[in-house]
């Protein structure tokens, strides 16, 4: 599995929280922190969902918002409740 973290370059929730789940889990990814120029460039390239970040690729396919990438993360990594939607809806309450 191929996957890239796209965000800037500084610690902010909007992606701390997946890089912080896939680092756990130990699932290698590639952490790409765009300076303005670059996100400038990757934006008017038109493959930016919403035309914003963060966005998570994986194997080519990306998804954008941070809950949505974080869940994401979350699942893959197993700290995500698969069994308890209680559980899950207190993750999302967090994410929210």
């Amino acid at each position: 599995m191929q996957i890239r973290l796209v965000y800037f370059d500084f610690p902010f929730w909007r992606a701390e929280a997946s890089r912080i789940a896939l680092h756990l889990a130990e699932i290698p990814f590639e952490d790409v922190r765009p300076d303005r120029e670059s996100f400038r460039a990757l934006k008017a390239s038109g493959v930016l969902p919403y035309g914003q970040l963060p966005v998570l690729e994986v194997d080519g396919q990306m998804v954008a918002q941070s809950a949505g990438i974080a869940r994401f993360c979350g699942q893959l990594s197993g700290l995500y409740p698969k069994d308890d939607l209680w559980a899950a809806a207190r993750v999302d309450e967090l994410l929210e």
